[in-house]
């Protein structure tokens, strides 16, 4: 878990932009104070803990365009005047004791007039796609703590937080942060009224060795072998489940590391890392593979995205 602090509007910004996604601050009070407690579970999920003055947070088209994400925020407004949360020309109201979902990949507007207290659960597009489908109709809709599905994911969250210094095995991290995926989605068919799907255990095994590659890309010896030791089964089991993704473990883990790379190439943060830098971390053991596979994957060499990028 990592605490941040801001006193300023250009601090809180920064802070913001780290834990959840890249935005400015419209606007804040002179004595502005906030905090921000963050821990990431998984390539897939994290969670943070805010406490703030009012604030007025916009990601903007361009800092969209700048530093894409494919997330979905979870904010569970704990305590604090109603805020306002808007995206794609809708607006949502969030009274303290109600929750609002919204995409981290749009453009948004958060303000909040008054001193809050939230959880903010960052859940990524694939997870809540893996068990709930498209999300998207369920962005800006009140989510009243009421509904008992919510207080579960709330207690469920409360409690992650609790225990969080006692969680050193990766892969408890892993199957927490899949159990809040899930109860997430939980809460999502709750409020639109779907139905539940069958859950089953193969795809949950299959979501966690997903999880592994994830956390593992920078290993250059990560591959069907070292899947199976670490979830206890054969080289031929993880070759059939991946099977039912219609890849094969090997093409899965090539397929990361170069999206991998791509979301590093377009960072700008680590603008000063070079490509054969992005690439070992990545996994690739040297670059002449690493070029071939992301020109195989995006039509433009590493060199030639990332010029781009800077150009636009």
């Amino acid at each position: 878990m990592s605490t941040l602090t801001a006193a300023s509007a250009e601090e809180w910004a920064q802070i913001c932009s780290d834990s959840f996604a890249p935005c400015g601050i419209d606007s804040v009070a002179s004595d502005f104070r906030g905090t921000v407690d963050t821990t990431v579970y998984s390539p897939t999920t994290a969670m943070a803990r805010l406490v703030s003055k009012p604030m007025d947070v916009l990601r903007s088209r361009q800092h969209v365009s700048g530093a894409p994400r494919s997330d979905y925020m979870l904010v569970l407004h704990q305590r604090g005047g109603a805020g306002l949360v808007e995206q794609d020309g809708r607006s949502a109201e969030v009274p303290a004791g109600q929750a609002v979902l919204w995409d981290a990949s749009r453009p948004y507007r958060f303000r909040w007039p008054t001193p809050v207290g939230q959880t903010v659960l960052k859940v990524s597009h694939e997870e809540v796609g893996h068990w709930f489908g498209d999300a998207s109709k369920m962005c800006l809709r009140p989510l009243p703590m009421a509904d008992p599905t919510l207080r579960v994911l709330s207690a469920f969250l409360r409690e992650l937080a609790e225990v969080e210094d006692e969680l050193h095995d990766p892969l408890q991290r892993a199957e927490l942060a899949h159990t809040a995926g899930e109860l997430l989605a939980t809460a999502l068919r709750s409020a639109s009224g779907a139905a539940a799907p069958q859950a089953a255990g193969r795809e949950a095994l299959l979501l966690m060795m997903r999880a592994f590659i994830s956390e593992n890309l920078a290993d250059p010896a990560l591959g069907p072998g070292t899947i199976a030791d670490r979830h206890h089964v054969s080289v031929r089991y993880v070759t059939s489940l991946f099977r039912d993704l219609g890849t094969s473990p090997a093409a899965y883990i090539r397929e990361q590391r170069v999206e991998r790379a791509r979301q590093s190439l377009g960072d700008p943060r680590r603008r000063e890392s070079g490509v054969a830098a992005v690439a070992a971390s990545c996994g690739f053991t040297d670059t002449t593979t690493f070029t071939r596979a992301f020109r195989r994957a995006y039509g433009v060499t590493p060199t030639e995205f990332r010029s781009a990028g800077r150009a636009a």
